[in-house]
């Protein structure tokens, strides 16, 4: 995979390796740009349009119950957001 996109980011610390992000939006937008990193990642959509891209390729999924999401690592993916 390219290095152009690697995350570099230290995600918690050496001891524990885990980092939680919350993002609400009375909008319901949210971006990720693409990017892979060597850490699990699980992303959590409570309801909307969730479009993906992993490893170059589109998914678009219509959250109308709640998802989880969870990819392993050396995914290539980008994330956006809609209300639905």
């Amino acid at each position: 995979m390219s290095r152009a996109y690697h995350e570099d980011k230290t995600h918690g610390t050496s001891v524990f390796p885990l980092q939680v992000y919350s993002h609400h939006d009375k909008d319901g937008f949210y971006f990720v740009s693409q990017h892979w990193h060597e850490e699990l990642e699980c992303v959590y959509a409570e309801y909307g349009i969730l479009n993906l891209t992993i490893h170059g390729k589109p998914l678009v999924l219509n959250l109308n119950l709640t998802h989880k999401f969870m990819w392993i690592s050396y995914c290539f993916y980008a994330i956006l957001k809609k209300k639905r």
